[in-house]
């Protein structure tokens, strides 16, 4: 049951029908409407009655379905809860209220048409089809985000609108004039006068509205403001009305030129800038919604793909995800094509992967910062860097966490520059200490006085007991270490000092030594314990 409810088939006919059921609302309300009503009987009907009973009928089988799949988890789910409300009410309107009336002999007219009105309800399921469209989502997700721009640019309109209406009212505004006592202009049929736009502060704040911010009748309005404004400009003249008796005709003229440009000056600031800002404040944030969004649904489909791909080798079923379990997960095709989407490419594939493993299950920490004093690691972080070196595992949520930290397309940031700064410069450090300690291990490992020759152990007190095996080697079998019996070489004094690379000078002492030499004493250094008194590197 599950498996059904949660397939795409039926996630989509359910879709098609709810569209359906919104497209015979229109129809019912068009042609089905209740004042067409003839002999008890609507135009539509018996149709539309068996259409409504097979709308309620799905819809109440797509609850039950989902029931009986998901059971208690539905409580968590608030599409789910939005929509059994309506289904319930779909319910109550079709079948209890037909029940209702049936029995009570057609009495339950009233209460069955308010129930009626929750039929609009239905209507807002038409959201659920933002779950099938991204692209509608994120219009109205881009939407919701700019409240906040958007709530600033029209209080700014508003505080602009408000202080032009009153530089309008104050110049054009009379609360004596004629036109108060006449009918409004819209039904003498003649053109409006500048006192009758900008009278009052709810008038000019009206007219800059609808005839300045939208450019609504834009002409007329400039005529009325100057050559029919003013609050002196009202002359009046003897005449005859359309019978020929005498009659006084009055009419108005001498407006402010200036005024026209203020009223200029603000169709400009407000029509041409903050409706123009008000569209680029929603571009911009639908299109940073876009972003987010897409780079959302890039994350959750390579989580997908990784726990899928992951459940399907993982015996243990301990969500740790190991070396040898990341090796297969990589070849998986789904788990590639979302590394795709995330930024990287096609054609270095295998490198890119080769260096995330080398990130995961490598020995180095990146985000270890160490000051100039204290640049070698932890010997706790060397075990545990040593250990996922080993085939160590990651918990299945930290390897999300670091599979998004070293995503391709992320941007670097100043703390990425400073970490690799300072992990630049402990591994510069710890190679250079790793070069000093080995030149020292050599002279240490050669302490034969200038006059000895490599092959006699004259002089030396038990060669075997205070010397490492190679330096054995090198004082009884030189020919093993690539050096012959002809051989010199000079102590190193107490007092002088090592070259540590800085120098342009050379170290005469290693001009005969052979390579395989430094070679052999690397190889037996690395194979010491790690509580050995003598370690390969002295990092602790």
């Amino acid at each position: 049951m599950g498996i059904f409810a949660s397939s795409s088939k039926f996630q989509n006919f359910t879709l098609f029908v709810i569209v359906l059921n919104g497209l015979w609302i229109g129809v019912d309300v068009e042609w089905n409407h209740e004042s067409l009503r003839k002999n008890d009987k609507l135009p539509l009907e018996p149709l539309s009655v068996i259409v409504e009973h097979a709308f309620c009928f799905y819809f109440t089988f797509e609850i039950l379905v989902r029931i009986f799949a998901f059971g208690k988890g539905n409580m968590k789910d608030p599409w789910f809860l939005f929509d059994f409300v309506l289904v319930l009410f779909m319910v109550i309107e079709t079948w209890v209220m037909a029940i209702i009336e049936a029995v009570m002999g057609g009495g339950a007219d009233g209460i069955l048409s308010k129930f009626s009105c929750l039929r609009l309800l239905r209507l807002t399921r038409l959201t659920r089809i933002m779950t099938s469209l991204p692209e509608l989502l994120t219009i109205v997700r881009g939407i919701v985000n700019a409240t906040k721009s958007v709530t600033i640019v029209l209080l700014f309109m508003v505080l602009l609108m408000y202080v032009f209406a009153i530089v309008f009212t104050a110049q054009i505004g009379d609360p004596d004039a004629p036109e108060h006592d006449l009918e409004p202009y819209w039904v003498r049929d003649e053109d409006p006068t500048g006192v009758e736009l900008f009278g009052t502060m709810f008038d000019s704040m009206m007219s800059l509205f609808t005839r300045g911010l939208l450019g609504d009748n834009l002409a007329e309005t400039l005529v009325a403001i100057k050559d029919m404004g003013g609050a002196n400009a009202y002359a009046c003249e003897m005449g005859e009305d359309d019978d020929g008796n005498p009659a006084e005709t009055c009419t108005r003229s001498g407006g402010e030129l200036w005024l026209m440009w203020v009223f200029i000056l603000f169709m400009c600031l407000s029509a041409f800038c903050l409706l123009n800002m008000l569209v680029g404040v929603l571009c911009e944030v639908i299109a940073e919604t876009a972003k987010e969004e897409d780079e959302s649904n890039q994350i959750s489909d390579l989580q997908m793909n990784i726990y899928d791909s992951f459940k399907a080798i993982d015996e243990s079923g301990d969500n740790i995800i190991s070396k040898t379990e990341w090796a297969h997960m990589r070849a998986t095709e789904s788990v590639r094509k979302s590394f795709l989407r995330i930024g990287v490419e096609e054609n270095f594939m295998e490198i890119r992967l080769d260096q995330i493993e080398e990130h995961l299950f490598g020995r180095l920490d990146k985000h270890t910062l160490l000051s100039e004093d204290g640049w070698k690691p932890k010997k706790d972080q060397i075990e545990h860097d040593k250990t996922a070196a080993e085939g160590g595992a990651i918990p299945l949520e930290e390897f999300f966490a670091q599979i998004l930290e070293i995503r391709p397309d992320a941007d670097a940031s100043y703390l990425d520059l400073v970490i690799l700064q300072k992990r630049a410069q402990r591994d510069e450090a710890l190679f250079g200490a790793q070069l000093d300690h080995i030149e020292r291990m050599l002279k240490r490992g050669l302490p034969c006085p200038e006059s000895a020759i490599i092959g006699n152990t004259e002089g030396y007190e038990n060669p075997g007991e205070n010397t490492t095996e190679v330096e054995n080697m090198i004082l009884t079998r030189p020919h093993l270490a690539g050096l012959d019996n002809s051989t010199h070489f000079t102590p190193l004094k107490k007092d002088e000092e090592l070259n540590n690379g800085t120098s342009a000078a050379a170290d005469a002492w290693l001009e005969g030594l052979s390579t395989d030499v430094l070679f052999a004493e690397l190889i037996h250094r690395a194979s010491l314990p790690d509580n050995s008194s003598h370690p390969a590197i002295d990092v602790y």
